[in-house]
């Protein structure tokens, strides 16, 4: 989900909902994580903020270009794990309260500043789905498995991959062959096999 090109011109760049890659963290199982270091819509965007002729496009478009918070996480509850909303409303809320927790604990806010106010604060987005099991989870162990979540997104976050050369550049910013070339090889010269006259069939009449 993105907003047009046309429209975004000068203003914050938003990616799509496809951009947040699955989060890697083996033991949390209570829940599911999508983390990117960039800013991106999440599953609950409005669709009206891709059309710019939506009576309501260009409101929810300000609205999301004007979040001051540096770390935009959610938590989205689908359907699939329980019809009634009261308890997709609980799971959510126990979600958040130990995601809030865990975040405190490595000393951040629940918009991702740091609460010293010293030191870099978390950016990007982050979009937690809880699974079945969490109906059944202890809140102590829920926050278990958020500090795992919260300590893998700030390993991610600062992490600094070396940028990758062009594919039709050297390393050092030398020029590479796009083809390799090879020395011609001469071909090995063939022997010269005398003629030899086809034996004479004597005929039988």
């Amino acid at each position: 989900m993105t907003f047009p090109e046309a429209a975004q011109a000068g203003t914050r760049k938003i990616l799509q909902y496809s951009s947040i890659k699955p989060l890697a963290v083996r033991t949390a199982n209570a829940f599911s994580t999508k983390y990117t270091k960039e800013y991106c819509y999440v599953a609950t965007t409005p669709p009206a903020i891709e059309y710019p002729t939506h009576a309501l496009g260009p409101m929810f478009f300000q609205r999301w270009q004007t979040r001051s918070e540096p770390f935009w996480w959610s938590v989205v509850v689908r359907k699939g794990i329980e019809n009634h909303r009261t308890v997709r409303s609980w799971v959510a809320r126990r979600l958040r309260h130990a995601f809030i927790e865990s975040l405190r604990k490595k000393g951040y806010g629940p918009d991702g500043n740091r609460i010293d106010g010293n030191g870099e604060p978390l950016i990007g987005t982050a979009q937690l789905m809880p699974n079945e099991s969490i109906k059944t989870k202890k809140f102590s162990d829920l926050v278990k498995q958020a500090d795992l979540t919260v300590e893998a997104i700030i390993k991610q976050r600062f992490q600094n991959k070396p940028p990758k050369a062009a594919w039709n550049q050297k390393a050092d910013g030398a020029r590479r062959q796009l083809y390799s070339r090879k020395k011609p090889t001469k071909a090995p010269e063939a022997t010269e096999t005398p003629y030899m006259h086809p034996a004479e069939r004597s005929l039988k009449l």
